[in-house]
């Protein structure tokens, strides 16, 4: 997991994204993921 001394902005390219949201690596596997991103999170947290 990433932790940072200070927040900084994100800065979102608006042809790509349109939101963004911090979540804990468990919960993220409950959001609408690319293909496989649920493999690499649960092989990189071990969950």
């Amino acid at each position: 997991m990433l932790r940072l001394k200070e927040r900084s902005e994100v800065v979102l390219d608006e042809g790509e994204h349109c939101s963004f949201q911090w979540v804990l690596p468990r919960d993220a596997l409950q959001l609408q993921l690319i293909e496989d991103e649920d493999a690499c999170l649960k092989a990189l947290y071990c969950l």
